[in-house]
């Protein structure tokens, strides 16, 4: 077990989900209004990224810090790292200059950082499973080892490979799942002031045991909700269930297409009370955090 109840408050958020059938949706008119005209030579991803970051910026009057630190998860860039592999290797042609560039996984971040006007530092990890949960738990884990003044802003983006049969084959999802691309953003701090919420415990568990530990060991929380993210199948989830006779379940995997970052989702969208959040990969490990209101 891996737990941090380091609080994590939240200044703003934004929750985006675009469902796919066919197509990628067509960012660029979004991206114009948020941005104007002077971001260009940009794939997909990034747009995705740009969309969700700057939901996330206009939904505050104040401005996020320049020293503020960008904590960026996806599970990967795949669609244009396929689309330059064919290029090269099937077509046997060199790639596009900006195609090229723009694969590396850090240039969606670097993009929203020099758009937001961010000097701060900047990591960028790659999780297939859990990515949020990840990035959130790094997150807690620095602020807890930094001063009241320290800021991160914590994106999540995914998007999906057509024909989506394909990406479901190798996600090992059903060939009927729907599907969604998504960009969710947090900006969190330290400081307490202007917070609408917080992270309060942050947690990994390696088996049922471990969950089991994890659970016991929370705080009372008053008005709580149960969000389960899509690896916990219904019969773990009637269990856990038992746990917490009191509480109500946020079932949002009806409302949205799969997507890992789906717990960023939830964050993001959260309303008030207590929120309890778990995760489960298909080789067993739990994952789970807790938001909580600061009223």
């Amino acid at each position: 077990m891996n737990s941090l109840r380091h609080p994590l408050y939240i200044y703003a958020a934004s929750r985006q989900t675009w469902p796919v059938t066919d197509q990628a949706p067509d960012l660029k008119p979004l991206i114009a209004e948020l941005w104007g005209g002077k971001l260009r030579r940009l794939n997909h991803f990034i747009h995705l990224a740009l969309a969700g970051a700057g939901h996330c910026a206009r939904s505050v009057d104040a401005r996020i810090a320049p020293q503020c630190e960008l904590l960026f998860v996806s599970p990967g860039n795949i669609a244009q790292v396929i689309s330059v592999s064919q290029r090269i290797l099937r077509d046997r042609q060199p790639p596009m200059p900006f195609d090229f560039m723009n694969i590396t996984n850090n240039m969606a971040p670097f993009y929203v950082a020099q758009a937001l006007g961010l000097a701060g530092g900047g990591l960028t990890l790659a999780h297939r499973t859990l990515p949020f949960e990840t990035a959130l738990h790094l997150a807690m884990f620095q602020a807890s080892q930094a001063g009241a003044a320290a800021q991160y802003l914590l994106g999540a983006v995914e998007e999906c490979v057509f024909p989506l049969q394909h990406h479901r084959r190798q996600l090992g999802l059903p060939a009927q799942t729907p599907m969604a691309e998504a960009s969710h953003w947090l900006w969190t701090g330290n400081a307490p002031a202007n917070a609408r919420a917080r992270f309060t415990y942050c947690a990994f568990a390696d088996s049922d045991a471990a969950l089991a530990q994890c659970l016991a060991e929370l705080p009372p929380a008053r008005n709580l909700r149960l969000a389960f993210g899509f690896g916990v199948e219904a019969q773990a989830q009637a269990q856990i269930m038992q746990h917490f006779a009191a509480g109500t379940l946020n079932d949002y995997r009806g409302d949205t297409g799969y997507h890992a970052t789906a717990p960023a989702g939830v964050a993001a969208a959260f309303s008030g009370g207590a929120l309890l959040h778990i995760n489960r990969t298909p080789q067993g490990r739990y994952a789970l955090f807790v938001i909580e209101s600061c009223d």
